[in-house]
């Protein structure tokens, strides 16, 4: 239904967990109360989009935009079983740490966030297999027709879908020596960069450092059929698949930055430490267990778990924010994963973007505080550079309108 528009999105659970990726969303730029933004960090600028309107721009983080956007809005999803039944779908960008108390302040190539203000979505209930339309419609008559045609003509569609399709083709060979030209630090760049680190811990100077590379890649020439393979070969509870226009942001993971629920009830689940999956039950099972004791690994999780419960207290009632589950281990379809559950309840006054803003960029992203991220250099080995959307956390956010209805139908 969406795949031939400019601007759309997947949120797939492209891996099927009870209690944690039950649903997928589908949605794009086609409806009527439907806003595309796009924001520049070093400007500090909103640009907004809709259809038929001129361009509006602003001086404005778009954290502020969001927030002030989510205010506004309401709808009463009653009866659905999932939260999310419109609204705001996208990405924030490393880069928008300069947003979130860090000093460092880079450009991107990519904008730095872009969201999608969705009133028309398709939802697919992975565990009852059921389908729903949604739509959110300005409470008018005009809208209420509009509302009624579109649903109808949804489920006339959804119903002719079929679920036989060709396999897209599968990935070649994995060669990891093949990445190695395209990595921005090359190896003897890298091995240097890591004495050089070392050097500063031993020295005191530094008690943490998060060294990390990156290798940009040429794009597919077929960014959805290069998802369609990565979600595959690679099945995760978290994976999505946004179109911006010109960009395009493929992911697949196992890790859930936050959830706040209805509640007011946020929950980060950081995953620190990862091993692969053995050849077979024995092996497996060997490296899944070596995870779980490594003491390297344990505390490279407690650390990130302190980061975590420091960045919720920001923005938590006092006394709220707990550990329910430390290092855990989860096993996927590549990987074996060492998980924490931490959670807070919400300040009265305090929202998700709030929430967000103080948690963001996560610390198993960064290993450190989002007030202190990139905040201190070590030498040449912590050398700055601009990241695009590589690292991003892809975000949904309900719609709260006042003035909408929402509107849904089911098919089977």
């Amino acid at each position: 239904m969406f795949a031939a528009s400019r601007r759309a999105f997947w949120l797939d659970s492209s891996l099927v967990e009870s209690g944690r990726s039950r649903f997928s969303f589908f949605g794009d730029d086609s409806g009527p109360l439907a806003e595309f933004v796009h924001y520049d960090v070093t400007t500090g600028r909103c640009e907004i989009e809709r259809d038929g309107r001129p361009t509006r721009r602003g001086a404005a983080s778009v954290f502020d935009y969001l927030k002030r956007q989510l205010a506004n809005r309401h709808v009463d999803a009653t009866g659905l079983p999932f939260d999310f039944t419109g609204g705001y779908v996208g990405y924030f960008g490393y880069e928008m740490k300069a947003d979130c108390g860090s000093p460092n302040r880079h450009g991107a190539e990519t904008p730095d966030a872009c969201w999608l203000f969705a009133d028309r979505i398709v939802v697919v209930d992975h565990q009852e297999g059921h389908t729903y339309a949604v739509c959110l419609a300005e409470d008018t008559p005009q809208a209420a027709r509009e509302t009624a045609d579109w649903l109808e003509s949804a489920l006339a569609r959804l119903t002719c879908v079929t679920t036989e399709q060709a396999a897209p083709p599968g990935p070649a060979e994995a060669d990891p020596a093949a990445a190695e030209p395209w990595l921005v630090r090359d190896r003897a760049t890298y091995l240097a960069d890591i004495e050089a680190c070392q050097r500063e811990l031993r020295a005191g100077t530094s008690y943490e450092i998060c060294l990390t590379n990156a290798a940009p890649l040429p794009a597919p020439p077929d960014a959805y059929a290069f998802y369609r393979v990565l979600r595959r070969v690679n099945p995760a509870p978290y994976s999505a698949f946004l179109r911006s226009g010109d960009l395009d942001v493929a992911g697949s993971s196992p890790e859930r930055f936050l959830r706040i629920g209805r509640d007011g009830v946020a929950e980060a689940r950081p995953i620190k430490g990862t091993a692969p999956r053995g050849a077979g039950p024995e092996e497996d099972a060997r490296l899944r267990d070596a995870l779980a004791a490594d003491a390297k690994t344990r505390a490279e999780n407690l650390m990130i778990v302190d980061l975590l419960r420091n960045d919720l207290g920001r923005v938590c009632r006092t006394g709220t924010v707990r550990v329910p589950r430390l290092m855990a281990t989860e096993t996927y379809a590549t990987v074996h994963q060492l998980v924490s559950t931490v959670e807070g309840r919400l300040r009265e006054g305090t929202d998700a973007v709030d929430c967000v803003r103080a948690c963001f960029p996560g610390g198993s992203m960064t290993g450190a505080p989002n007030g202190s991220c990139g905040c201190r250099r070590t030498g040449s080995c912590a050398r700055s550079r601009p990241r695009s959307p590589i690292r991003t956390t892809v975000c949904c956010w309900p719609a709260r309108r006042r003035t909408c209805s929402r509107r849904s139908a089911r098919g089977a």
